[in-house]
């Protein structure tokens, strides 16, 4: 026999095998699910030598997993959180939660403190590792020499608590109590902290040197403190102190300084009392962060309005206890006797709603707390001591931005009607920090805006090009005048008046050019309107983006490396790429999912996340040259046990002509000899869900991996709206997709379709079972079904209006209702029913805060008046989406038997065959 032979006989053999394995692998069952995982963010260690990687499992079995990334070895947590590396790489410390079971046993025992995590500290050299029991915090100092844990409170004050400093060379702790705050030095070995001591005595600021086991105490006063704030990279340390003022309300601050703690310097003090900048009627606030300039010459602070303080009933004029003095003619203001007609009751609990309010009450009592806080930003001028309050009350969101250079703030008064309609606009102000001369820069734009790292230039974008202002006089001009492409994205389908850009990666290190995205590609803009294309995407339909590898900046340095993301339009297959030196240099690049890109903090080592429908998510580590990427995380080891189905994208043209795509994905135990039954979910664009690991769980109820193991075709369409007619379009586009993935025949029977969305996609299916007849059984959640009485509702998640939403948001109605009745009729369920001819699930919520419960209420009275088929499920106190899980596991399970009944011709059960009276479903309750 041949040598060809042999390997023939051999390849069959191997065929023979896998198919009969194949054979023996059946789809997953709800007794299978509890052990699936999910994986969590990664964290690499700074040297690039460890992973730490949380997972979540669908039974609660949570751990936190400590890859080596360089050999097999793994530090398993049952319960771990917060991973911290220390800065040298040899330490990692985490959280150690509890069971639900431990919980329970906890409380059982009476010990009251069941919710309390513990710590680990595993060291990475020598593989030892350690358990300290209650730590609610941590953090490494000194470069990874030092360790400071929190202990939970010791006493009813939550807000200090007993901290402890471990020398992790000599294994020895210090100790101290009744900290509020602690904060490690960014560089060295110095700790701050603030001591509030029972009754103020012994409050103060103190300075730890791990190193030389010094304590300095800094200031000391029967007072709170506040803020502490280092300088980055310095030993420049500022801090609050409060203080009271008997004629005024509320508290006011002291803010302290030192600069150069080593060389013992005394504090600089800015006492608003004391400082003629500073009017007697303002106070320095504890609600906004302290921020040093990057040169320490400035500290940026809130100041507010300071109140005088109420007169004390007790001290009011004392002919008021006076009987005599009385006027004959007093009343009891109780009976009503003598009051005027026209004074409201001071007892009423009401709100008084004006159609004037630029913001309506359930919005301003959303933003109380903002608005009670809303304060002036001040900077202090250490080297003159002179303050300078920067804003008034007619700028906001006021930043320090290019370390202290320059200050932006906003005002969008001038668009606040047109605002509250979902077309907001502001002008943007530059705000001088030595003398607090303001520069309108910007006038009413809508889009994103950056000023570069020097802080002497911004750049935005309006009128379909990029422009750079000069901010020291606002001086404008274009930059992209030379670019060939559309910045803006002209497929963008809400009714706006401008579509907005593809946006930009941000500025370069030396404030010369800005990095900006068109369709596909990466352009340089230069400020001198010079423009490269760095890269060339729209060949290929590849679109790509920058990709950050440095949290330390936001800045990018195009002297070095610059990382860039790929995906394929209309493959998704996703890549990574090197921009050095003029040239693209693609480094993977594969037929699956790659995101979360990562470097370690001081070595040449990468980590990514590979995933696709049907291979778990899991994390590969490589070096700067990417060639042989390793796989260090191992999630749902045996999901090649399990027959799983697999996705391909299916391409379509929708009825305005528009090539689109969605993601189809195959029954688990699919035969190409078989038809079988499919699943349509909808919302707006979901075909990169073709590459995305799905999780199999009772408790996610829209879950397509649990779909396809029942033996079911599930079909995402992307969807592209037209204005004013969300729903017409919506049903237009399904019924063009449909048709195509039955045309591609596939086994799909297109008579046993069905559809699944929730809030927007639970709209577009219960318009859907009105407008259109291709779907056998449809299931909508937390629907809007009527967009007249939805226009004028509030979105109580938000405490705001419908109406901007329903313009220019995700309803794309562009003009109110009384502009276009029409449309708002031809779009809503409710006036549609009629044509309502679908057998209809509609789940809603009386808790639900996003889409009002009543519109499905509305739409099941409709449907009984018209003697339409539709069945509601009530949740009582849950929310948009459910949060409680057996109702999570009821709603999942009663979906299955709405489309089993339907598309599978399976017995229905009671609750769908005839009407469930109130008294059975309650009995046993």
């Amino acid at each position: 026999m041949s040598g060809s032979s042999r390997i023939s006989l051999v390849l069959l053999a191997l065929l023979v095998g896998a198919s009969s394995l194949e054979a023996q692998r059946s789809p997953v069952t709800p007794d299978d699910y509890g052990q699936w995982e999910t994986l969590g963010t990664g964290t690499l260690s700074p040297d690039g030598k460890w992973l730490a990687a949380p997972v979540d499992r669908v039974n609660e079995e949570d751990e936190l997993r400590i890859h080596s990334t360089g050999r097999d070895s793994v530090v398993v947590v049952p319960f771990g959180t917060g991973p911290v590396f220390s800065d040298d790489g040899g330490w990692v410390a985490y959280g150690i939660g509890k069971s639900d079971e431990q919980r329970d046993a906890a409380e059982d025992e009476g010990e009251g403190e069941a919710d309390r995590n513990d710590m680990g500290l595993v060291n990475l050299v020598t593989g030892e590792q350690f358990k300290l029991e209650e730590v609610a915090s941590y953090a490494f100092g000194g470069g990874g020499d030092y360790l400071l844990m929190r202990r939970y409170p010791a006493t009813d004050d939550a807000s200090v608590a007993p901290i402890l400093v471990r020398d992790l060379s000599t294994w020895t702790d210090v100790s101290f109590g009744s900290v509020a705050s602690s904060l490690w030095q960014d560089e060295g070995t110095l700790l701050a902290f603030s001591v509030h001591a029972d009754e103020e005595v012994g409050n103060g600021v103190q300075v730890y040197d791990a190193r030389s086991g010094t304590l300095r105490a800094l200031d000391g006063a029967a007072a709170r403190y506040a803020q502490l704030t280092w300088r980055e990279d310095t030993d420049d340390l500022a801090v609050l102190r409060a203080f009271t003022s008997d004629a005024r309300a509320d508290t006011s601050h002291v803010l302290l300084a030192w600069r150069g703690l080593e060389n013992d310097r005394r504090a600089l003090i800015l006492n608003p009392l004391e400082s003629n900048d500073i009017p007697d009627d303002r106070r320095i606030v504890s609600y906004r962060d302290l921020v040093w300039s990057e040169d320490g010459s400035a500290l940026f602070f809130g100041v507010k309005d300071w109140d005088a303080a109420e007169e004390d009933a007790s001290d009011a004029d004392e002919d008021l206890d006076n009987e005599d003095s009385k006027d004959d003619t007093a009343t009891d203001s109780d009976s009503g006797e003598g009051a005027e007609d026209d004074e409201p009751a001071a007892e009423a609990e009401v709100e008084i709603w004006n159609s004037a309010d630029l913001r309506v009450l359930p919005e301003q009592k959303r933003d109380e707390t903002r608005d009670r806080q809303r304060n002036d930003l001040g900077v202090w001028h250490l080297d003159t001591g002179r303050a300078v309050v920067l804003t008034d009350e007619t700028l906001d969101e006021a930043t320090v931005r290019a370390g202290g250079r320059v200050v932006t703030a906003v005002n969008d008064d001038p668009y606040a009607f047109e605002g509250m309609f979902g077309r907001q606009a502001e002008d943007v102000y530059r705000i001088d920090v030595r003398t607090g001369e303001r520069l309108r820069v910007i006038e009413g734009t809508s889009f994103r805006w950056e000023v570069s790292p020097e802080g002497d230039q911004l750049v935005h974008f309006g009128d379909g090009a990029y422009h750079v202002v000069d901010l020291a006089n606002g001086a404008t001009r274009v930059i992209s005048a030379q670019v060939r492409a559309n910045l803006n994205n002209v497929d963008f389908d809400h009714p706006v008046a401008e579509k907005p850009p593809f946006g930009s990666a941000g500025w370069s290190t030396d404030g010369q050019s800005v990095l900006v995205y068109d369709k596909y590609d990466v352009w340089r803009l230069g400020v001198d309107g010079s423009a490269d294309k760095l890269t060339d995407g729209a060949t290929d339909q590849i679109v790509y983006r920058y990709a950050s590898v440095d949290d330390a900046t936001d800045d990018i340095d195009l002297s070095g490396d610059v990382y860039i993301s790929g995906r394929a339009e209309w493959t998704l297959n996703h890549g990574y790429a090197r921009l050095r030196d003029g040239q693209v240099d693609h480094l993977v690049y594969e037929d699956n999912n790659l995101s979360r890109l990562i470097k370690a903090e001081d070595a040449d080592v990468f980590a990514y996340v590979a995933q696709d429908f049907d291979d778990p998510p899991d994390y590969f580590v490589a070096d700067a040259t990417f060639r042989s990427p390793r796989q260090v995380t191992a999630v749902n080891r045996f999901h090649e046990d399990y027959a799983w189905g697999r996705s391909e994208l299916v391409q379509y043209t929708n009825h305005q002509g528009r090539q689109l795509h969605g993601a189809l994905f195959y029954p688990a135990d699919y035969d190409p000899g078989q038809s079988y039954p499919m699943i349509t979910y909808i919302y707006e664009i979901r075909s990169q869900s073709a590459k995305q690991y799905n999780v199999p769980s009772e408790r996610s109820y829209y879950n397509w991996a649990v779909w396809t193991a029942q033996g079911y075709f599930v079909w995402q369409p992307d969807i592209v709206f037209d204005p004013r007619d969300p729903g017409i379009s919506s049903s237009r586009t399904m019924e063009a997709s449909i048709a195509a993935v039955v045309d591609s025949d596939v086994g799909v029977d297109p008579e046993r379709v069905g559809l699944v969305g929730h809030s927007w996609g639970g709209y577009q299916a219960a318009f859907a079972a009105t407008n259109t007849n291709v779907f056998a059984a449809i299931v909508a959640g937390a629907a809007l079904t009527d967009l007249i009485s939805m226009y004028g509702s509030i979105f109580w998640s938000s405490s705001t209006p419908e109406s901007g939403h329903f313009e220019v948001g995700q309803e794309r109605m562009d003009v109110p209702y009384w502009e276009d009745l029409d449309a708002y009729l031809r779009n809503s369920a409710v006036f549609n029913i009629e044509t309502l001819n679908t057998p209809l699930l509609v789940e809603a919520a009386d808790a639900d805060r996003n889409v009002d419960w009543r519109q499905a209420i509305e739409y099941f009275n409709v449907a009984r008046r018209a003697g339409k088929p539709l069945v509601m499920l009530a949740y009582h106190n849950e929310g948009h989406g459910l949060r409680k899980e057996a109702n999570q596991v009821d709603y999942h399970r009663r979906i299955l038997q709405w489309f089993g009944h339907h598309l599978k011709d399976d017995e229905a059960p009671d609750w769908i065959k005839s009407p469930v009276p109130y008294l059975e479903q309650t009995k046993g309750r």
